[in-house]
């Protein structure tokens, strides 16, 4: 998450030549705003994540192009990720989003052929996670300093765009312009990787992952069970 730490932003420029020929171009979409209560803090590990989507798009061998959609799950202390039902790839992160690399896995014998795009939504049902970009400064209340997508190794040739969309708003405020809830990556002119590599990306997580709201369904079951406590106690008196 967002640290002012000059440790870690001394890790940052240290490490930023990893991707140095790597091209990213960075796009938002401010329509749609979405408003949550607020933000848990400025540290978000691989395991705080569960419940975000993970959408990867294939260019395929042979059959055409493949797509595939996973929920994201803790995978120990600290770590989460998804793993391919069909076999081929997966995404993980371990530690804090801030400073650690999220590593995706391709198997390049698997005939998946280049990763053409992929899509992260911390928004999808049961997910708390929000995308925290380094601009604008000051950015959302809570949300410290962010950072911008960036690849860190395995892609040095990678063109990419990257889409930011769904920004976040903190309750009662408008939507500032640096959290959002979906971030997607388009690799352009067939330079997207056909085998391992890793990149970086700051999140952050809404509130309500620590104080969920329950379910419409949820409330009313809890509202029978106590009206049925009710008619049990009138009834032992």
């Amino acid at each position: 998450m967002k640290l002012f730490k000059a440790i870690s932003l001394a890790a940052m420029l240290a490490m930023a030549g990893a991707g140095a020929q790597a091209a990213v171009t960075v796009q938002k979409d401010n329509s749609n705003p979405f408003t949550i209560p607020g933000l848990t803090g400025f540290v978000t590990l691989g395991d705080d994540m569960t419940g975000m989507t993970v959408t990867a798009r294939f260019s395929g061998v042979g059959d055409g192009p493949i797509e595939e959609t996973l929920t994201w799950a803790a995978t120990g202390a600290g770590s989460g990720g998804v793993t391919s039902t069909l076999g081929g790839w997966g995404l993980s992160v371990s530690g804090d989003t801030f400073s650690a690399a999220w590593e995706f896995t391709i198997d390049g014998q698997a005939g998946l052929g280049q990763l053409t795009s992929f899509t992260l939504d911390g928004g999808a049902l049961n997910a708390f996670t929000v995308f925290d970009t380094s601009d604008p400064q000051p950015g959302t209340e809570g949300s410290a300093n962010g950072r911008d997508f960036q690849f860190f190794g395995g892609c040095d040739n990678c063109d990419a765009n990257v889409v930011y969309s769904i920004p976040v708003a903190i309750a009662p405020n408008a939507a500032v312009g640096d959290i959002y809830h979906v971030m997607t990556v388009n690799f352009l002119d067939d330079t997207g990787p056909a085998t391992d590599f890793s990149f970086r990306q700051d999140t952050d997580n809404d509130a309500r992952r620590s104080n969920p709201v329950p379910e419409p369904g949820s409330l009313m079951l809890a509202g029978l069970a106590l009206a049925g406590l009710g008619v049990a106690r009138r009834r032992v008196r």
